[in-house]
């Protein structure tokens, strides 16, 4: 797994490499006022949606995960976080046009993803890890028949974190793919036993598939399960934690 180390330039983003992936830590527990800061960054669409949550505390971390997107975005494109304009692909995935910069967005409880990329599809997901009753029953419908033979295989000890590390690294290829839910979790495989590298091991009808993807697991904290994804060629993880207390100009 990756470890996430603090951030300690405080001035500036840094510089996005072709042969790194950028993946932030955002801890969205924060004040009010963190929140209000931020929400100044967002565009009117984004503040109404904001506005459409019923809970404050949701409300606060959609503000935060989109103003540091904001922020992290101008940080490598050069523009300022105010400006940037999202479009948005087919089934939903946003994007920065004109800009060969690629990233994608998790959350889960009160901890934030974002992982930026320089000229390939990334997909990145985070859980927060519960006991569920319904587990197997989740598996047998949503992973792949060889995925639940092996699952199932484990000792009971094991089947969380097998659980969440397979759920994780499905998540992340499909938003990596941008299909989102046209693309069923149960056409391809990925690894899940503990211990075993994290793989894309089969993409139903497309056997050259899972060689164009590198998948590492990733450790954003405790109770917290993650994976990260991105296009080969071969690439190192760069993973940090956001600041929110001495937010970045970019």
């Amino acid at each position: 797994m990756s470890d996430f180390i603090p951030w300690d330039e405080k001035i500036a983003i840094p510089d996005l490499h072709e042969d790194r992936i950028q993946v932030w830590r955002l801890n969205l527990d924060q004040d009010a006022a963190g929140a209000e800061h931020l929400r100044a960054l967002l565009s009117d669409d984004e503040r109404a949606r904001a506005d459409r949550f019923y809970f404050p505390h949701l409300r606060a971390y959609y503000t935060l995960v989109r103003g540091a997107l904001r922020i992290l975005l101008g940080g490598v494109s050069g523009r300022e976080p105010a400006k940037l304009e999202f479009a948005y692909a087919q089934h939903g995935k946003p994007y920065l046009p004109g800009s060969e910069v690629q990233f994608n967005v998790s959350h889960s409880g009160a901890l934030g993803l974002i992982a930026l990329a320089r000229g390939r599809r990334i997909g990145v997901d985070v859980e927060r890890i519960r006991n569920m009753d319904d587990s197997e029953a989740i598996a047998r419908r949503f992973f792949a028949p060889a995925e639940v033979a092996e699952y199932l295989s484990l000792p009971a000890d094991q089947r969380p974190a097998a659980f969440y590390s397979c759920w994780t690294r499905k998540e992340a290829f499909i938003k990596a793919v941008g299909d989102g839910l046209s693309f069923p979790l149960h056409q391809f495989t990925v690894s899940l036993k503990p211990g075993n590298p994290a793989r894309v091991l089969t993409v139903e009808n497309d056997p050259k598939a899972a060689r164009r993807w590198q998948l590492v697991a990733l450790d954003p904290g405790e109770g917290y399960a993650a994976a990260l994804i991105a296009e080969l060629p071969e690439w190192e993880p760069e993973c940090r934690v956001f600041d929110f207390v001495d937010l970045p100009r970019g």
